[in-house]
């Protein structure tokens, strides 16, 4: 068995260093990579699930090293590109033959994009360190909660898309005088004004637009049945209901309710009172959550996805585009409150 040659990262053998796959949390690279080639590598594993770089070994696993003027430089690397220094460690590991391997020990930086200081970014894509393009680095923005995709400005949209009837159901479910709507929907974030009038947020046009979909065409819910437990296709294709739900918010969860429940089948139970009641297929907080919290939280951002809500003889589906937000994870997703979207939240 090999032994273990970094102090950072137990796991970490001469063997593995030299011929373990690449892949999203490990990078080999030669000793003549440029400084800027292992600045893009240190952004694009910040950004992603943190991992190791090692410099000094070839493809093909020989192991040339470092000179130690290439040491100082690398060590240099993160405060002369990086626009932000994510948490990492230097490490050097040197041979039986005397030869020196650099290793980066970078930590994944869950609320920060990592960038070069001429504003480029990078992601770790299974074993490569890919460019961002403006509109993916917003993307990782808003996903990592730095920006808030509500609050993003319709540049073509107008009070006039609003549906004042339903912000004036909104101000009397708040007991607010509703002969100021908008400055009610101002003084939540929902519009901002202008000099020549008011810009429309994101936010507003998912709660109070009259057609969300015309500006975010993905702002909508598709309603599935299907008939047995799996989902077919071409000649075993068995889906009964099929509806999709373009309102604003308040109106898609009314109207969702009411799809959803008529869908339910109603099972007769006996009480302990000796009477038979009737007693839905699911229990209605249960499902009914799951809806809000899908249209909810959803990543708004994401333009190629909706959210659908899918049913099947033995199980209801809610499937909602986008990461967690913010700081939940799976270990604790149980115990922890985030919104990505706090404005319509």
């Amino acid at each position: 068995m090999c032994a273990a040659i970094s102090a950072v990262d137990p796991t970490l053998t001469l063997e593995k260093l030299q011929y373990s796959k690449e892949n999203q949390y490990f990078e080999r690279k030669n000793s003549r990579v440029g400084n800027r080639e292992v600045a893009h590598q240190i952004s694009a594993m910040a950004n992603a699930s943190g991992g190791t770089i090692a410099i000094g070994i070839e493809d093909d696993g020989k192991i040339v090293g470092i000179s130690e003027a290439q040491e100082n430089t690398l060590r240099q690397v993160p405060i002369d590109f990086l626009q932000v220094i994510p948490k990492h460690e230097v490490e050097i590991v040197t041979t039986e033959a005397g030869a020196k391997i650099f290793l980066f020990h970078v930590s994944p930086m869950p609320d920060e994009v990592v960038t070069l200081k001429d504003g480029e970014a990078y992601l770790r894509v299974g074993d490569s360190a890919r460019k961002l393009s403006a509109e993916k680095l917003l993307e990782l923005e808003y996903s990592k909660g730095i920006r808030s995709c509500e609050t993003r400005i319709i540049s073509d949209a107008t009070i006039e898309d609003l549906d004042f009837e339903l912000i004036e159901e909104y101000c009397k479910g708040l007991n607010i005088d509703i002969s100021t709507p908008l400055d009610i929907l101002r003084a939540r974030g929902l519009i901002k004004r202008r000099e020549d009038g008011w810009n429309i947020t994101v936010a507003a046009i998912v709660l109070f637009g009259k057609i969300p979909t015309q500006f975010l065409p993905s702002a909508r819910v598709r309603f599935l049945r299907y008939e047995g437990m799996t989902a077919g296709v071409g000649k075993t294709f068995n889906v009964v209901k099929d509806i999709t739900l373009e309102r604003p918010l308040h109106r898609l969860l009314t109207e969702g309710k009411q799809l959803i429940s008529s869908q339910m089948r109603e099972f007769q139970q006996l009480g302990l009172d000796g009477k038979f009641k009737k007693i839905l297929e699911y229990p209605e907080f249960a499902w009914l959550e799951g809806l809000v919290n899908a249209v909810t939280h959803r990543d708004y951002s994401i333009s190629g996805d909706y959210i659908r809500v899918t049913m099947f003889d033995d199980r209801i589906e809610f499937l909602s585009p986008g990461k967690l937000p913010g700081i939940v994870t799976v270990e604790n997703i149980q115990n922890t409150r985030s919104s990505r979207n706090p404005l319509i939240a």
